[in-house]
């Protein structure tokens, strides 16, 4: 006996953690929870390849057979979601099944699956009437229609078995504009002859309110109708008109079926805009009274209570940020129209954060050059003491306009946040920065000092800390800056956060500490474990970026590795042309390109518009920042080690280098891995 554990998906949902979130609540409705799989998703920003891993350990020890199902797989367009499905399909046990329902093909690797027997593929092509087949269903039907009727219907609805019966069940279907009108039309008006016209009228308009629902409970629906019948309706319905799909084994939770679902809300849709939005904020309540913030967030976007939507954004969108929720804030902020900004001025605060934190130069300038404009006297949501100190330690944070008004913004949001407040660790971090920047290396001591005391959370002292040990280093005050460093990777390796943005100072600081030890292997590895950060380095905050590839750059340096140090001099550069004055770091800059003018090096390296890497290629371009030697890249490859050497030494000759660490460098700066 096979389990099924189903999970369908909506356009809401394209963010692979809510993704596995979704996965590990289908399979613990069959199967005991799978607990380490949780805890490891609950960490900020967690590693969705060791989730899944956690996950296939606690499949093994599950007996009996397991069917996991991802349906309407075809809304998902986020490649993290795809990356994460197709790790999970890679490393299934034999007992768990995966079915993938979709309208179109995903981009989803089968080769390998499909070369062992072990992939069933039903296609379109294999569902789909042929003519013939048309004709004779619809005879089947009892419908009396012609041979050019048959053909006009089979060409319209591309043969699909629903589409032919419901077409050919209402003529004045196949007048229509389109293909797709012709079944829209049929499908509602099957489901409301078939389906709904068996409801009562007092059931009927309690359906089409609760179709704005993705999941059903007898609770909410009672919240959102104000009756205390939900939970004997829902069971009713289900067991009877097979309206509802129980979604667990105690039957508390349902799902419309798609079809009845999509015809319900073409009438709530029609129903007065008072309505559709009262149901709409009765929903939000209910989500935000039971901790359910992204539900209830969704909800109100849909009400165009973007008021609303603003407070519970500003309020909560950090942390749903640490828990990889970065596409889903980045979804909403694109849902919303350009008034719901204005209107809400703090709102433009978080949509900068989370454009700035994505990489997305683009929408960083957008939002933030907004915010700039607005202004707003009222309470802010997340806590921060004004707009004005909020925008000031955004405007710090970002650095556009060079280190000079970065250092006034910052002066600004340190005069203004109060002790007490949840940003003050955030404003001391960045007037500590500013400071540094322009040699106030005193007074950003004490800023940074005070930054660490302020902060609520040891993760929350990772930056203030890293750019301290990187500040003692300026001075040469090595012994204080290995303390803080060891401290700040102490707590990266024990939080595993050594790839979020915050962590970089702490690891550039302990791998130039390394080098000055004259642990020359034990640096490299730092800059390597580097790597993840440094792939979301860009100039949406150039300073950060500027800053970590300098040192990187002065490391490779004092280990005598001179090809990545000029890679990473040059990015660093780069970095620097996006906001025009680094303050005392420009010097340390030149010192590096004088270092490196001596040098019979090449950096004056191809473009990404001029490198063309084979899909080999920028595999195994992918696997060099790991500890794996060519054979054990091969091998995971499924090449030998000399054509694993052959693709290597054409990637080195096309990105103009000639190292290994060079060579990821390199890649990281153009955006290939």
């Amino acid at each position: 006996i096979r389990r099924f554990c189903w999970v369908t998906l909506e356009s809401e949902d394209n963010d692979p953690v809510t993704l596995m979130r979704y996965v590990l609540v289908a399979l613990g409705s069959r199967i005991p929870s799978p607990a380490d799989a949780w805890t490891l998703l609950d960490r900020p920003e967690p590693d969705l390849k060791a989730v899944v891993g956690a996950l296939v350990n606690h499949l093994l020890d599950v007996p009996g057979r397991l069917v996991l199902v991802l349906d309407d797989y075809h809304v998902i367009s986020n490649p993290d979601v795809h990356e994460t499905v197709q790790y999970l399909i890679d490393h299934l046990p034999h007992a768990t099944q995966i079915a993938v329902g979709t309208r179109t093909r995903p981009p989803l690797s089968m080769s390998g699956i499909a070369v062992s027997g072990m992939l069933l593929e039903i296609d379109r092509n294999d569902l789909r009437f042929t003519v013939e087949e048309t004709g004779r269903a619809i005879a089947l039907a009892s419908h009396e229609l012609t041979a050019e009727e048959s053909h006009r219907i089979h060409d319209r609805t591309d043969g699909w078995p629903v589409g032919v019966y419901l077409s050919s069940r209402g003529r004045s279907s196949a007048s229509s504009a389109t293909p797709a009108d012709a079944t829209v039309e049929a499908v509602h008006r099957y489901m409301d002859e078939q389906i709904l016209s068996q409801l009562t009228p007092d059931e009927r308009s309690i359906l089409t309110r609760w179709s704005v629902l993705g999941m059903l409970n007898g609770d909410l629906c009672d919240h959102i109708t104000g009756r205390s019948d939900g939970a004997e309706m829902l069971l009713r319905l289900a067991t009877t008109n097979r309206l509802l799909m129980p979604m667990d084994k105690y039957h508390r939770w349902y799902r419309l079926h798609d079809l009845l679902r999509d015809a319900l809300r073409w009438e709530f849709a029609r129903l007065p805009e008072p309505d559709q939005r009262a149901t709409h904020l009765q929903a939000s309540e209910w989500f935000l009274d039971r901790g359910y913030v992204n539900d209830a967030i969704d909800h109100t976007i849909e009400a165009a209570a973007y008021g609303r939507t603003g407070e519970l954004v500003g309020a909560h969108w950090y942390d749903i940020f640490m828990v990889g929720g970065g596409e889903t804030l980045r979804t909403w902020f694109e849902r919303l129209p350009n008034n719901a900004f204005t209107d809400y001025p703090p709102m433009l605060i978080p949509a900068t954060w989370t454009a700035a934190f994505s990489g997305d130069v683009e929408e960083t300038l957008r939002y933030s050059s907004a915010a700039r404009r607005m202004s707003f006297d009222g309470p802010m949501p997340d806590g921060s003491a004004s707009y004005k100190s909020a925008l000031a330690i955004l405007t710090a944070a970002l650095g556009h306009d060079g280190m000079s008004q970065a250092s006034n913004d910052a002066e600004i949001a340190f005069d203004l946040e109060p002790t007490e407040s949840p940003w003050r660790a955030l404003a001391c971090a960045m007037a500590g920065v500013t400071r540094f920047g322009i040699g106030d290396f005193d007074g950003a001591r004490s800023a940074f000092e005070e930054s660490i005391g302020a902060a609520p959370s040891q993760a929350d002292t990772l930056y203030a800390r890293g750019q301290l040990a990187l500040l003692e280093i300026e001075e040469q005050r090595w012994a204080e800056a290995r303390r803080h460093a060891e401290i700040a990777c102490a707590a990266v390796d024990e939080l595993q956060l050594g790839d979020i943005m915050a962590s970089a100072a702490a690891q550039s600081a302990a791998a130039a500490i390394a080098a000055n030890d004259g642990e020359h292997a034990r640096a490299k590895q730092k800059l390597r474990d580097l790597a993840p950060v440094m792939a979301k380095l860009t100039d949406a905050i150039p300073f950060d970026a500027f800053q970590i590839h300098l040192v990187a750059a002065e490391t490779y340096l004092a280990i005598d590795e001179p090809e990545p140090a000029a890679v990473h001099a040059e990015t660093a550069k780069l970095r620097l042309a996006a906001f025009g004055d680094a303050g005392i770091f420009e010097r340390r800059m030149a010192s590096v390109f004088d270092a490196l003018a001596g040098r019979d090096l090449r950096i004056d390296l191809p473009t990404a518009e001029e490198i063309e890497l084979t899909d080999r290629e920028l595999e195994v371009l992918a696997l060099l920042h790991t500890d794996k030697s060519l054979r054990e890249i091969g091998e995971e490859l499924f090449i030998s080690r000399n054509t694993a050497k052959t693709h290597l030494t054409n990637t080195y000759r096309k990105l103009g280098v000639s190292s290994r660490d060079a060579a990821v460098a390199r890649a990281r700066e153009l955006e290939l891995i």
